[in-house]
């Protein structure tokens, strides 16, 4: 939960510490790769932050799985089931670990509350996430920040035709970037 009075500001690289700095009420932090989750754990207990922080090791996909995900062993940032084909052979990602995926229905029978701001940076599967308006019609936020991997304009269209204008947007390339978007006033 966001307060509607303060400024989103550039939340680009905004983490959960950074939201409840910002006044957030509560934080949920889904995080699928287990050495992640258990940094994610140590932030959240080293900040007393227990009971405001909810962590939740799962994935969130179009379908319940166990997946398998290669993985950098020493950097947490970048690993994606998406990423398989193109990093085969490459020594960085030198690891598979397993995690589980649950729907965003799941995800709504886990938290079961409306939220202000979701902030999706998913490694190129969020386009299984919002294939299906799922996302808008549990959780119906008032923003949407999503990094895109696979092109802008799938993403734009996308926020477009559920009622979404777009606030901010930075590309890094032509397939890459982020986008920030505010629910129309009805």
């Amino acid at each position: 939960d966001q307060p509607r009075s303060r400024g989103l500001g550039d939340v680009y690289k905004r983490q959960a510490l950074d939201f409840v700095n910002r006044g957030a009420k509560k934080v949920y932090s889904i995080e699928p790769i287990p050495q992640t989750f258990s940094y994610l754990i140590r932030n959240i207990e080293n900040n007393s932050l227990e009971n405001v922080i909810i962590p939740l090791n799962y994935g969130i996909g179009d379908k319940n799985e166990k997946i398998v995900i290669p993985i950098r062993e020493n950097a947490s940032g970048g690993n994606s089931i998406t990423f398989d084909k193109r990093n085969k052979g490459n020594k960085l990602y030198s690891k598979n670990v397993e995690v589980n995926v649950i729907t965003v229905k799941d995800l709504w029978n886990i938290i079961k509350t409306k939220v202000d701001i979701i902030k999706m940076d998913c490694e190129d599967c969020e386009y299984s996430i919002i294939k299906n308006n799922d996302l808008i019609d549990f959780f119906n936020p008032e923003y949407i920040l999503i990094e895109y991997h696979s092109g802008e304009q799938k993403t734009t269209n996308w926020l477009k035709l559920n009622e979404y204008e777009i606030v901010k947007a930075r590309s890094k390339n032509n397939d890459l970037g982020v986008i920030m978007a505010k629910k129309r006033q009805s």
